[in-house]
């Protein structure tokens, strides 16, 4: 089943506002993208789910370190719609975020339409397919 919860992504949609926070202060630029390893998705639906909500630019790209049945297309979405909810049935000025550019690339999920993926480091049999919700 994975070990990722909507309660433990918010700690990761948290870390998304905290880099937010630093670069607002000018204590850093905003990165151009993040790489994560993935192995039950609480991170990557984190950390995409705050990057989203504050409008940031930077990319992330997560690579899948498990199994296929554990890190899949439908599990992320599901755990980015469970996580938006939990914030927002918490807090009603969180808002209700639509995924609709985000990238399934086999073994890497990407936040960005287009983006540059080093295949000959992450692995191949690279394939697109845009997430939707289900």
């Amino acid at each position: 089943m994975g070990g990722s919860s909507p309660l433990g992504a918010v700690g990761y949609v948290n870390a998304a506002f905290e880099l937010h926070g630093q670069i607002m202060k000018g204590e850093m630029p905003e990165p151009d993208c993040i790489y994560i390893a993935s192995g039950s998705m609480g991170t990557a639906a984190g950390l995409i789910l705050g990057i989203r909500t504050l409008s940031m630019k930077t990319k992330m790209v997560a690579v899948r370190v498990n199994s296929e049945r554990f890190v899949n297309v439908k599990r992320l979405i599901k755990l980015i719609y469970q996580t938006n909810s939990l914030l927002s049935s918490m807090d009603p000025s969180f808002p209700i975020s639509i995924f609709a550019n985000l990238m399934w690339k086999s073994d890497k999920v990407s936040l960005a339409r287009n983006m540059p993926f080093p295949q000959k480091q992450l692995g191949s049999n690279i394939f697109d397919e845009p997430l939707r919700q289900h």
